[in-house]
């Protein structure tokens, strides 16, 4: 109200305090540029008072504080006078009762107090109890006259390891008969050397050139199968037809526990060894990526066909 009042009255020298120019302003008619921002600051300051007074009310602090320092002063010593002495009445039996504590309660008192004030509260049990096992412990060592420490036992341990973990379990009463179960046995690992005992992968052998022998024979086309591929005068063709999903790449194949040397390799070589056409009959077409790898294929002169009618 203040700011409003300042710049209302420095610049339109109108005062917000006088109701005599309040009651000519609601009989005048503005006009210009200078009276349409005089008009805003008269419709703006209801509404900014209004949300100030309200946050003033919901915060209860001023919009506006000032900070006043702070001086220390000192401090005059006071005497301090002691009560005086009363006389001490009886005791209740309900007082009496209230005030008795059990010595573990006691302990547990003094224990809990004692916590380090950054210690979880879920591990202060464990706190107490390792703090609880370290008074137990004794700190003297019984000294051996002979002069030698080898016979001294470890007091520290509550449990003393063995020396050795042989336990003949005959020895032990009521584990005699040791035929019911089976004792674990601990053996040597080596990671030098490679583990000879692995189930090999299963390795695909079986191919179907059924359609495509009789599609030659038709023809009256000679020829020969070589493993697993076919010869013609002029063309080396293997066959893919197993219906599992294969998944390639430029070494092997692999399926669902199987695995076969690339096909598109084993027929590059081939061919190239025999001078013959590279050619890959695809019977299944269950490859991931099938249309990318024939693209490329074909670029690097292998020939790809669905169907025997395609030779």
């Amino acid at each position: 109200m203040a700011i409003t009042w300042a710049v209302l009255y420095f610049m339109f020298k109108f005062n917000i305090f006088n109701g005599a120019q309040w009651h000519k302003l609601a009989h005048a008619q503005l006009h210009g540029f200078a009276g349409f921002v005089f008009g805003i600051l008269i419709l703006s300051a209801l509404p900014l008072y209004i949300a100030t007074t309200t946050l003033i009310i919901r915060t209860k602090k001023p919009l506006v504080t000032i900070p006043v320092p702070k001086i220390p002063l000192p401090k005059w010593p006071t005497k301090t006078t002691s009560p005086a002495p009363t006389q001490c009445d009886t005791p209740d039996k309900d007082k009496i009762t209230e005030e008795k504590t059990t010595p573990d309660q006691e302990s547990q008192a003094e224990t809990t107090s004692e916590l380090p004030p950054e210690l979880p509260p879920e591990l202060h049990g464990a706190f107490i109890r390792a703090r609880n096992h370290i008074s137990l412990i004794q700190i003297n060592t019984p000294q051996d006259t002979s002069g030698t420490t080898d016979n001294i036992p470890d007091t520290n341990d509550t449990l003393p390891l063995p020396s050795d973990f042989d336990i003949e379990i005959d020895s032990i009463p009521g584990m005699e008969d040791t035929t019911s179960f089976n004792v674990p046995v601990f053996t040597d690992i080596n990671f030098d050397q490679e583990n000879t005992d692995t189930t090999p992968t299963k390795t695909h052998s079986d191919y179907d050139n059924t359609d495509l022998i009789k599609y030659l024979k038709k023809k009256n086309i000679e020829h020969n199968i070589h493993d697993e591929i076919v010869t013609t005068s002029t063309h080396a063709i293997i066959t893919h037809s197993d219906n599992n999903f294969w998944v390639i790449d430029n070494e092997n194949w692999f399926a669902n526990g199987q695995t076969r040397p690339a096909l598109q390799k084993t027929i590059t070589e081939f061919a190239t060894k025999h001078n013959l056409t590279p050619v890959i009959y695809l019977a299944a077409q269950n490859i991931m990526d099938i249309d990318i790898h024939s693209a490329k294929w074909k670029s690097n002169g292998i020939i790809i066909i669905t169907s025997p009618d395609e030779l």
